[in-house]
């Protein structure tokens, strides 16, 4: 596994995978990297920069202890569809309303938010944009990912 993140400024970087510290290596544009070769699916990880941290992975894509907690490594292909049947849908002419989900209801959850999809459906909303849930400075954040909500 090769561990990479962009700190232009930094004049060290490490990784830290399993309890373990490695340097990292700077590379062209201010992007570090370090091969991990015992890392794989599920090994948590987080980054020293110029001695400050641990700081989670700004591209992570798994952060099971929340946004300040470790990042973990994983692996896409080790998940199993189960539903390879569904085309998708065509975004053209559809109504896309974005959601966040710390504000779409008072929980803030995933949980909250899934019970309220029954209105935007009596909206005729097609699809949900959900704004990205990955680390960042405080508690709020934008951008997205696309998912249809109505069957067509």
């Amino acid at each position: 596994m090769i561990f990479e993140v962009w700190a232009p400024k930094a004049t060290a970087v490490e990784v830290d995978t399993m309890g373990s510290r490695r340097a990292m290596t700077r590379g062209d544009g201010g992007w570090w990297s370090q091969e991990v070769a015992e890392a794989g699916h599920g090994t948590r990880y987080a980054f020293t920069v110029d001695g400050e941290g641990p700081y989670p992975d700004p591209r992570s894509r798994r952060q099971p202890e929340g946004i300040f907690g470790p990042s973990a490594v994983y692996e896409h292909d080790r998940f199993t569809w189960a539903d390879h049947d569904w085309k998708g849908r065509d975004l053209r002419g559809g109504v896309v309303y974005e959601l966040h989900i710390g504000t779409f209801t008072q929980e803030g959850t995933f949980s909250a938010a899934i019970e309220k999809l029954p209105h935007l459906i009596e909206l005729c909303v097609d699809f949900v944009e959900i704004m990205p849930v990955a680390p960042v400075p405080g508690m709020r954040n934008w951008g997205g990912t696309t998912a249809s909500i109505c069957t067509p």
